[in-house]
């Protein structure tokens, strides 16, 4: 998966744009899934941790999805706290500790695992954060 940022201590997104701590500063507000145009948005939006200096708000697209998985097991994406990102490879269903790219085989899954044990799963060509308000390159 090409991309425009790192995932850096297992729950900050790196890159350009600065540090966003999804962890910590940011919780999943929305997502928006069009299968027909392969294409997935995750919306974050930051809370009372956030520090003044970051943005409020900032997506997680998606292009060329070929897989997009959640298991949410309770609530619904308010409760959804991140924590944890990492990978894991394509058969690789064991949520208890994710990887890093390099250790997830040829076709890595991005993975955000929530506190409550809910997971979102994505394979795509590509991902990117894109900050609004921000000048952003159209290539990851």
């Amino acid at each position: 998966m090409l991309r425009n940022f790192q995932i850096t201590q297992g729950v900050e997104l790196s890159g350009e744009f600065g540090v966003l701590d999804i962890h910590n500063a940011y919780d999943l507000d929305r997502w928006e899934f069009r299968p027909a145009k392969q294409n997935l948005t995750l919306e974050f939006a930051g809370n009372e941790y956030r520090l003044h200096n970051r943005p409020p708000r900032f997506e997680l697209a998606f292009a060329g999805v070929t897989v997009f998985e959640t298991m949410i097991v309770a609530g619904d994406i308010p409760e959804f706290v991140v924590e944890q990102i990492g990978f894991k490879a394509s058969g690789d269903q064991d949520y208890a500790w994710l990887l890093e790219e390099h250790q997830s085989g040829d076709v890595p899954h991005l993975v955000l695992r929530a506190e409550e044990g809910s997971i979102i799963r994505v394979a795509a060509d590509s991902g990117r954060v894109i900050v609004p308000g921000r000048f952003e390159r159209a290539d990851p």
